[in-house]
């Protein structure tokens, strides 16, 4: 396949005192559960080369009849993706990898001026934009295993956009919660009574310096097509993925916005740990009374963290309850 050009960040790179990091060409690729668009590659001097968004280059009608990219784990998976998230199954949107990128890159380059090392999330390396011929062989096959409609809002998508791929780079391997919950054996390695509480401090702290920064994790702008916080993006290692669902707080002029924004980041926080950390609990007993405790814990460990930190005053008075719950109360006055 031809492609029109492929865009390294080096600068950017350069800038976190980092080099570009280099596939081990001997290790074999992995696919990780819930992320069938993204294959990710072994570096030689540690972590991992993600590519997401596929480019396929066998028989695209048997790829499309024997793959499921489902997030219910149906079987019509060509039918929901486009239409739910505006997405293209297999494959990336160029919009969708230039947002990743762009909050990606202000995130990190704020990060390391201020904690000085780089942050425990994965970061841009490189975009390859993948040429319009291969375009309309995709859809050309697309269009008798897919209903008109759906077929239609991939061809409207694709007429303002154009497919691509991303690169991106994880410090370690990038196995999730997801992971761990379909005991895949590595992540369960990763993920056990001795390590899962280090892995909670790590994933508390990341989301206390991303407040701390002026970003707030997840809004309900982005309900649909998920956040940086749920399952399938809480890595193993104390990271988060898929930082497009990051917004400035510079950028939600309303305050009840800025709160309901906040609590919802928080509780997408809390379910996400509180079912990793219930995986190997078989106990059904005061399942609802260990999820308050969480909570709790989980809200005063931020909220210790938020404010004895130089951050946004609007963020901070939002952990001293009074306001944001006034704030939230008249919600829709």
């Amino acid at each position: 396949m031809l492609h029109l050009d492929m865009i390294n960040h080096k600068d950017f790179i350069d800038a976190l005192g980092l080099d570009m990091p280099k596939v081990d060409e001997n290790a074999p690729p992995i696919n990780l559960r819930n992320h069938k668009r993204s294959i990710y590659f072994k570096c030689i001097r540690g972590g991992y080369k993600a590519q997401k968004g596929l480019e396929i280059t066998d028989d695209l009608r048997s790829y499309f009849s024997s793959n499921s990219l489902n997030i219910f784990g149906t079987n019509n998976s060509l039918e929901l993706f486009p239409m739910l998230e505006g997405k293209i199954p297999f494959h990336l949107l160029r919009t969708e990898a230039d947002r990743e990128i762009d909050i990606s890159q202000k995130f990190h380059l704020r990060y390391f001026e201020k904690f000085k090392h780089v942050a425990p999330v994965p970061f841009p390396v490189a975009l390859e934009v993948i040429d319009e011929k291969y375009q309309v062989e995709f859809l050309n096959a697309l269009k008798n295993n897919i209903s008109t409609p759906v077929f239609k809002r991939v061809e409207s998508l694709l007429k303002s956009d154009s497919l691509c791929k991303l690169y991106n780079f994880h410090p370690e391997i990038p196995l999730r919660i997801t992971d761990m919950l379909s005991e895949r054996t590595l992540s369960q390695l990763l993920w056990n009574e001795n390590k899962e509480f280090d892995v909670v401090e790590k994933w508390l702290e990341l989301f206390s310096r991303m407040l701390i920064l002026g970003f707030i994790p997840a809004t309900k702008w982005s309900l649909i097509t998920g956040n940086c916080l749920q399952p399938q993006n809480l890595c193993l290692y104390g990271g988060f993925a898929d930082l497009d669902s990051l917004v400035g707080v510079n950028d939600i002029n309303r305050k009840e916005v800025l709160y309901e924004s906040l609590s919802y980041s928080m509780l997408s926080l809390t379910d996400s740990i509180f079912m990793a950390l219930e995986s190997n609990n078989s106990d059904s007993a005061s399942k609802l009374e260990r999820k308050w405790i969480l909570q709790n814990y989980i809200f005063s460990e931020i909220k210790n963290r938020v404010l004895n930190n130089d951050t946004d005053s609007n963020i901070k008075q939002y952990f001293e309850l009074k306001e944001s719950f006034k704030t939230l109360r008249f919600i829709d006055k």
